[in-house]
């Protein structure tokens, strides 16, 4: 639960560059 919070908030906070 946490980890996908977690995952959430550091895909707004930071840009997709995993592209």
């Amino acid at each position: 639960m946490y980890s996908f919070l977690f995952s959430l908030f550091w895909g707004v906070l930071t840009p997709p560059i995993t592209c």
